[in-house]
């Protein structure tokens, strides 16, 4: 399922325009990466409510943390 995911979140962000898309997002705050898993699970009928989002976020904030905000400062 793992491996789904990242060839889904690949194919998403080689789309035109969408790179610059998802730098204004994170930019702005947002965690891409969950916005991509997010558009995953839309794709596989799978609802997201603000329970599942909020494991997510959890399960994300060491990523964040640790790479993601060191890296875009």
């Amino acid at each position: 399922m793992q491996e789904d995911l990242w060839e889904f979140a690949l194919a998403v962000y080689a789309r035109p325009s969408v790179e610059g898309a998802c730098l204004r997002l994170q930019e702005a705050g947002a965690d891409v990466c969950l916005v991509l898993t997010a558009l995953w699970l839309d794709r596989r009928n799978c609802a997201l409510d603000a329970e599942g989002l909020a494991r997510l976020q959890r399960a994300s904030q060491h990523w964040q943390d640790t790479v993601v905000r060191p890296l875009r400062q």
